[in-house]
């Protein structure tokens, strides 16, 4: 998925060492695989997020009047 990478410099730079980080774990990090672009798209905007919103925020109502955050 690096090639999703590049947007923004300190969002990859965390994820690569989140990937380093995995590696000294033992994580066999795959950089091989190919992924179509409709699919990251889709991830990124589109339905996927409308889901991502929705699921999120329910999830939230759902933890109670103290919670901290709701939606």
């Amino acid at each position: 998925m690096r090639k999703s990478f590049g947007f923004n410099d300190a969002t990859d730079k965390l994820l690569n060492e989140r990937i380093e980080e995995m590696k000294k774990l033992g994580a066999v990090i795959i950089e091989s695989v190919r992924s179509h672009g409709r699919q990251v798209r889709r991830f990124r905007t589109g339905s996927f997020a409308l889901r991502i919103q929705t699921d999120l925020n329910a999830y939230l109502a759902g933890l109670g009047p103290k919670a901290p955050v709701h939606s």
